[in-house]
């Protein structure tokens, strides 16, 4: 049978499997495309196969698999069915899919970069939405690629640079800094590297590394012995203020530290020599502390030896820079003290005695009415004085001594005569007391005073006569207040007692309270100020044993004292510990987490125990003014972090806002891509934005870069559009006037054929490909036979009356039936819808250019062909 008759039965089979094995066997073209468009209608959208059916289709004909998923009207059957292609079928099938979601689907679960391509190459201009998606994919892998690219290109010139270090015959200074430098680049490079280039970075930086580890310990070495030498010095400069009995609790220190400085030195000196200077500065220093410490040797005995410290003295080396030693001056007194000291006893030595002369000269020289007592004292005790001297000066004293008692036995005969009526006087008084109702207190005080002026009066021989009488007298008026004393004795007795608890509560506190254990320490504190306050409660004690009971609770709350002094220190040696970390802090650099630090300091400030009130209110403010401080720099520190990241972010912003700019402004193509490309360069090698960043800022910003992506490609085909546009209002402006001309030259109207030709010629279209297609209409303007014109048009409407599907006038139904003959046997039948944008694009441009028809037949060609692009857009 004859093509058309095989293509007539084809389209009559309802049979899916057959018209299916009609496609898949058939040798000839057209009956294999007339077969394939009769099944996909089979299958397509109004198909009446239930979604079973086509699965059983499927299973006796799995090749039809792309077919049915392109067509079936069921949506979960054709995403099921093109996932099981694989990517390059799918990307093949995909714009031959009829449902726009299915073909948004396989845009979705494409991935493979050669996929995509054939993807997008299938759908351009059919499907904007998945080919919008497809391009973005595409543009994220390229992204991708260009960063994998320039991270190899950065870590083969870092492995080059870690080589050059690691080769280098020689070291130079900043090859450590560089080290550092390359290791810390290459380990922010991400993704990471290939292991090629990898395995080569490794390779030098194990090289360049023993390098740096060799010279690290040189320049260790080099520090060390700057820092023996600071610290010498420094050591130098804290001793010059300290007088000899702070610098005599040093000098153990002083030999330790030069023994362990002398060590080190030698150490380091065995892996690099010191410079000159730096060995001067470290034998000075050296020589500055062996002389101090001989010198505070000489100065630190119980009996200072006046040659030792003077030796000591004239071989002291302290250097000027190390500011003034104190000592020395102190030693320098010392030395003329001792000196003086010499000398003055001498002279001492010759004043005592002649004080001694002196003292004998006013015996000698004493009256009868002198004291008797007195002088009897005071020639006892020159007498005794007079012992110590020997010689010449002994017999000297002994001579006038002898004198000098032969005086005071005269002086006390005439004051036993004189004394008397002053005696009995005193008796009178004393005995006038007897049975007195004076107060106990003052009676006590008016016998005391007689007392004392019995006293007064000396005593002689006549004193010892009257003194039964007196004293017998004092007893008798002494008896009411021996009574009241008696009374305040017990009480006093019994405050004594009431002490005593005291003491054994304090003695509690120290013996039953387990030091070892952590204690409640302010439980200890309360304890002990309630029992200081009850101590000062009872008052009315007697002096002696009061004191001892003070002595003894004493000696025990020193003792509990010390128990607490050891908290005390550990808690203010902790808080002090915890304002250096604050200071320490606040000095270095301030991090992101030191507000989170400065408030586990200040809560562990609040866990610290009990210390002393003065020193934890002045530790106190140390703390609060150094978290003050601390807290102001975080503050700073996190306005300056906040600006940084504000000026980071707004960079992003910039370029985001450079490209709507673009897409809104732009009209030149080229200079548009190019600026595209600038910015898209720009916002690539823009620094990463800190991780300390709000995610959604983050995700914001990298979606606001996509947006203006769109929106320029958008503009972009926007700007091919108007281009496109343009060209085909000026074709169509040219075919006009063409079209004048054509009909001027059957009219042969010489004068408006020269001025069509010009105006034609004025217009400049700027596609070289559509303006020699309309030269060739033009060149045809003159010719009058219009037969090949008139069935070029005629063909052109039919070929679209085909395609849409549009029945054609009666007079060219023959004509049609050829051309769809014809076209079996070469192209085949139907088109898709996608397809007939292409066509009818192309039809309205061949319109254009193709010669004019005869003038009524063009006007009736015209209209047809406006009704079928008409009919095409609607």
């Amino acid at each position: 049978p004859s093509l058309l008759v095989r293509g007539a039965c084809i389209t009559r089979l309802r049979l899916p499997a057959a018209l299916f094995r009609a496609y898949n066997g058939q040798l000839d073209d057209a009956v294999k495309q007339t077969a394939k468009i009769a099944f996909c209608q089979l299958v397509g959208i109004d198909s009446k196969l239930s979604e079973a059916e086509l699965e059983a289709l499927l299973s006796e004909h799995s090749e039809a698999i792309t077919l049915i998923a392109q067509h079936c009207p069921y949506s979960s059957l054709r995403s099921r069915l093109l996932d099981q292609l694989s990517p390059i079928e799918q990307a093949e099938a995909i714009a031959g899919v009829t449902y726009a979601e299915t073909r948004f689907h396989v845009a979705e679960q494409l991935q493979q970069l050669e996929a995509l391509e054939i993807a997008r190459r299938e759908l351009k201009g059919k499907d904007k939405k998945s080919e919008k998606l497809i391009r973005s994919k595409l543009e994220h892998h390229r992204s991708e690629q260009k960063l994998k690219d320039a991270v190899e290109q950065a870590a083969q010139v870092l492995c080059e640079k870690m080589q050059f270090i690691a080769q280098h015959p020689e070291w130079r200074s900043e090859f450590k800094g560089k080290y550092e430098l390359y290791l810390q680049r290459w380990c922010e490079l991400e993704p990471s590297p290939n292991d090629a280039i990898s395995s080569q970075f490794e390779s030098a930086t194990q090289s360049a590394q023993l390098k740096v580890n060799d010279q690290i310990q040189h320049e260790d070495a080099e520090q060390s012995q700057v820092q023996i030498c600071d610290n010498l010095e420094h050591y130098c400069r804290a001793l010059a203020p300290l007088n000899l009995v702070e610098l005599a609790d040093e000098r153990l220190s002083i030999n330790a530290v030069l023994g362990e400085a002398l060590t080190i030195w030698l150490t380091n000196s065995e892996l690099v020599s010191p410079n000159a200077l730096l060995a001067e500065k470290f034998l000075k220093a050296q020589k500055a502390l062996s002389s101090l410490s001989d010198l505070i040797q000489s100065t630190s005995q119980l009996e200072v030896d006046l040659p030792r410290l003077k030796i000591a003295l004239s071989a002291l080396k302290w250097h000027k820079k190390y500011s003034d030693l104190a000592a020395l001056a102190e030693a320098s007194s010392l030395y003329e003290g001792l000196a003086l000291a010499g000398k003055k006893h001498a002279k001492h030595h010759k004043d005592n005695l002649d004080s001694l002369h002196k003292r004998i000269n006013r015996l000698l020289g004493t009256s009868n009415k002198g004291d008797v007592k007195k002088a009897k004292q005071e020639l006892a005790a020159t007498g005794k004085t007079a012992t110590s001297y020997t010689g010449q000066e002994r017999k000297a004293l002994d001579e006038r001594l002898q004198m000098a008692s032969e005086i005071v036995s005269k002086m006390n005969d005439w004051q036993n005569f004189a004394i008397e009526p002053k005696l009995i006087q005193l008796c009178l008084s004393m005995e006038k007391l007897v049975n007195s109702k004076t107060h106990p207190d003052k009676l006590s005080q008016q016998i005391s005073e007689l007392q004392s002026g019995w006293k007064k009066l000396g005593h002689t021989d006549m004193s010892d006569q009257h003194w039964q009488r007196f004293n017998a007298a004092a007893d008798l008026a002494y008896t009411p207040c021996a009574s009241f004393f008696e009374q305040r004795r017990a009480t006093q007795k019994d405050n004594l007692a009431r002490r005593e608890p005291l003491i054994a509560q304090m003695k509690s506190i120290l013996d039953q309270t387990d030091w070892d254990a952590s204690p409640d320490y302010k439980k200890v504190e309360l304890r002990l100020r309630y029992i200081t306050n009850e101590w000062r409660k009872i008052n009315n004690v007697e002096r002696k044993a009061g004191q001892n009971q003070w002595d003894r609770l004493s000696a025990i709350r020193d003792q509990v004292y010390q128990q607490l002094d050891i908290v005390y220190e550990q808690n203010i040696e902790q808080k002090n510990q915890l304002i250096s970390q604050v200071n320490k802090l606040s000095e270095g650099v301030i991090q992101d987490n030191a507000g989170d630090k400065l408030k586990l300091l200040q809560s562990r400030w609040q866990q610290i125990g009990i210390t002393r009130r003065k020193q934890d209110q002045q530790a106190w403010q140390l703390f609060r003014q150094a978290g003050d401080n601390l807290f102001e720099k975080v503050k700073a520190s996190r306005r300056q972090k906040r600006a940084l990241e504000d000026q980071q972010v707004q960079a992003y912003k910039s370029v985001v806002n450079d490209i709507h700019s673009l897409a809104k402004t732009a009209t030149d193509l080229a200079d548009a891509d190019k600026q595209f490309e600038l910015l898209s360069l720009a916002y690539a090698e823009l620094p990463k934005l800190p991780s300390s960043l709000p995610e959604k800022l983050l995700e914001r910003l990298e979606s606001d870069f996509l947006r203006a992506g769109e929106a320029y490609y958008k503009a972009h085909d926007r700007i091919i559009q108007s281009s496109h546009d343009r060209i085909i209002d000026k074709l169509g402006d040219k075919a006009d006037l063409c079209s004048q001309l054509e009909l001027a030259f059957i009219n042969a109207d010489t004068s408006l054929i020269n001025d069509l030709e010009a105006k034609i010629a004025s217009i400049e279209i700027n596609d070289k490909v559509l303006d020699k297609q309309f030269s060739i209409r033009l060149s045809a303007a003159s010719t009058l036979d219009k037969s090949e014109a008139n069935r070029s048009r005629t063909l052109l409407c039919i070929y679209l009356e085909i395609l849409l599907d549009i029945a054609s006038p009666a007079q060219d139904k023959t004509l049609r039936m050829q051309i769809q003959l014809e076209r079996m046997k070469n192209t085949g039948l139907g088109h898709t819808t996608i397809e007939q944008g292409k066509v009818l694009a192309k039809a309205q441009i061949d319109w254009l250019c193709l010669a004019g028809a005869d003038p009524e037949l063009q006007v009736t060609l015209d209209q047809r062909f406006r009704a079928l692009m008409n009919f095409s857009t609607n």
